[in-house]
């Protein structure tokens, strides 16, 4: 059989140009899946530390207008709570982050689930803040979450030079108020909690005196 090299040469260019064409495909379709997760990530994080500086300054700004008044003490005390609260935050998405790790726990899942992904990451280190010498320094939490803040800001000026939709503004304001909700919910369970056990404490100490 003999085979025209015309043919021949026809026929390995048109391979070549549907590989090239399927591997072209092939990457932009793993870089459009990159993308998506990477964009859920995102949110993800907008979603548990950005209204925290919100709630940081709205506790100052009550801390201020109550001062000089009897309950200038209890106020005063909600401020020591703010970074216990943001590390409550952080155990909420740690877990999150471990329901997406299910069933598979295993040691390069979890790098994977990290890999390139520094703000998570930094979101996580947030837990630290459960460390008392971390804890009583509600600055320091201000300071962690003010970089998910900024991405907020970084959609508001890219919004003004309409490099994005309003959809996905939207959907980030959205998700901010979430947050806000979120964090305000957080340092209202360890407040109550705060309360509690000041109760208690007050009650042993007082039954105590009752006995002597």
């Amino acid at each position: 059989m003999v085979v025209n090299k015309n043919d021949f040469d026809s026929n390995f260019c048109d391979r070549s140009v549907l590989f090239i064409w399927a591997y072209t495909e092939n990457e932009q379709k793993n870089k459009m899946g990159t993308g998506i997760f990477s964009y859920i990530d995102r949110l993800e994080l907008i979603a548990f530390f950005s209204g925290y500086p919100l709630v940081y300054a709205f506790v100052y700004f009550v801390v201020g207008e109550l001062r000089q008044t009897k309950f200038e003490k209890q106020t005063r005390q909600i401020v020591n709570l703010l970074p216990m609260a943001y590390a409550l935050t952080a155990s909420l998405f740690l877990g999150l982050l471990l329901r997406n790790l299910y069933p598979n726990y295993s040691i390069d899942n979890i790098l994977k689930q990290f890999r390139d992904s520094y703000l998570k990451i930094w979101g996580v280190a947030a837990f630290l803040f459960w460390i008392p010498s971390l804890g009583k320094k509600p600055i320091l939490s201000l300071f962690h979450s003010m970089v998910f803040f900024l991405l907020i800001l970084k959609d508001l000026f890219l919004q003004l030079k309409s490099s994005i939709s309003n959809e996905q503004l939207t959907t980030d304001m959205m998700i901010y108020k979430n947050s806000i909700l979120l964090n305000l919910g957080c340092l209202g369970i360890m407040t109550l909690f705060y309360f509690i056990h000041l109760c208690l404490k007050k009650r042993k100490t007082h039954l105590q005196n009752y006995t002597i």
